[in-house]
């Protein structure tokens, strides 16, 4: 458990949710010992019969979910030291329990549209829309990018990652490259002002088309999914955690809706 320890340290966790998940991890590993099951070879199904197991003990279905949540944890662990292919746990969420979701997802089109409509009044304002409905990029993000930070013969931006985001290489859309390419020349930084400033000067554009940014994130990671893998979307997105990334899936692939179907001990709950 000391390397799963230092793991989830170097991931940011306090020590409470470090005990917390470490807890939830033994358990199963108990578990798994009396099935005489070494957690490298633990399957999707093999889980599914422990969440089994848990409800026949009486447990609640948020407890479960908190349980999940810390051995999600510990198969990315052993997914990133190369013990595990996969991560068995991945989508495994108890049914009946409130789960905060994306909303008023946009589609592509509609995105595009909010950067093609957009005022080009100031400098910098289009290109600062592009980078929200195309990247997805927060607003601290925003405000760290500098004019080396884009590669426009390769259509890509490097995105420096913090304490909660990876870095990544993210896709231009072809779209933005004409504006980039006349608004970056003599620049250092992408923002002249603070990026509360140029947001705020959008603002009743933005809100004339979406209820926050945050709706406009959470609907390019949803379309992301529509195109790439889940590993592929947690990339792009910047998720330090697959976790994360899950929220937005809509559908689950039709083997693994199967095998919910089968297995999952609360079959028939209401959704």
């Amino acid at each position: 458990m000391n390397k799963f320890r230092t793991y989830l340290a170097e991931k940011g966790y306090s020590p409470k949710s470090i005990d917390s998940y470490v807890c939830s991890t033994q358990k199963l590993l108990y578990w798994l010992e009396q099935k005489h099951t070494l957690p490298q070879y633990a399957t999707y199904n093999k889980l599914l019969d422990y969440i089994k197991y848990l409800k026949k003990k009486g447990d609640s279905s948020g407890y479960i979910n908190g349980q999940l949540n810390g051995i999600k944890h510990y198969f990315d662990h052993l997914h990133s030291i190369g013990l595990v292919p996969d991560n068995p746990a991945m989508g495994l969420h108890i049914k009946g329990v409130h789960r905060r979701l994306p909303h008023g997802i946009l589609t592509a089109e509609q995105l595009l549209k909010i950067y093609q409509t957009c005022p080009e009044k100031y400098p910098g304002d289009k290109v600062l829309v592009g980078l929200m409905v195309f990247q997805g990029l927060r607003q601290r993000e925003l405000a760290r990018l500098r004019a080396q930070d884009f590669d426009l013969e390769k259509m890509q931006v490097f995105v420096v990652g913090d304490k909660r985001t990876a870095s990544r290489y993210i896709p231009l859309n072809y779209h933005q490259i004409s504006c980039l390419e006349s608004y970056l020349p003599q620049r250092v930084y992408l923002l002249e002002r603070e990026v509360k400033y140029h947001v705020n000067r959008l603002t009743p554009y933005l809100n004339s088309h979406v209820d926050s940014l945050r709706q406009l994130r959470a609907s390019v990671i949803t379309n992301w999914l529509k195109s790439h893998n889940l590993r592929e979307a947690q990339y792009l997105a910047g998720h330090k955690y697959i976790s994360t990334t899950e929220k937005y899936q809509k559908v689950r692939p039709e083997a693994l809706q199967k095998a919910v179907e089968m297995y999952h001990p609360l079959r028939g709950a209401s959704p």
